[in-house]
């Protein structure tokens, strides 16, 4: 699915680190683990970038945790850390099949760029 969606809310939820909620759009079906590309224009430049989905569902919202580091952040992650409610931002996706099925028990370990969907899983 390609739309255009809007921000929701934008939280600070670690250093660093800032959790952008968008409205789900009309149709739009994801499961814990999966991954959207996120795409904006940014001073006359065209960028795009995989996040992975960080909430256990997408009913109303759903979010992506995006990890800001402020020395290296580049011209994309910028304009996420810049994002406010109201926004637009344009998605693709979701993507990937290695995603939470609904089992009964699960186990989650995670790291670096791991956490974002075991948020969504746990």
């Amino acid at each position: 699915m390609d739309a255009i969606v809007t921000v929701a809310a934008v939280s600070d939820v670690g250093p660093g680190t800032v959790a952008i909620e968008f409205e789900t759009p009309d149709g739009f079906e994801a499961e814990p683990g999966q991954f959207v590309k996120l795409s904006a224009e940014v001073d006359g430049e065209s960028y795009a970038r995989f996040y992975t989905l960080s909430s256990p569902g997408v009913g109303d919202t759903f979010e992506v945790t995006v990890g800001i580091d402020p020395e290296e952040a580049g011209p994309f992650s910028r304009h996420l850390d810049s994002l406010v409610a109201g926004d637009d931002v344009e998605i693709s996706g979701p993507f990937g099949r290695s995603y939470y099925d609904g089992e009964s028990r699960v186990v989650v370990l995670a790291g670096g760029p791991g956490v974002g969907p075991a948020v969504g899983i746990a």
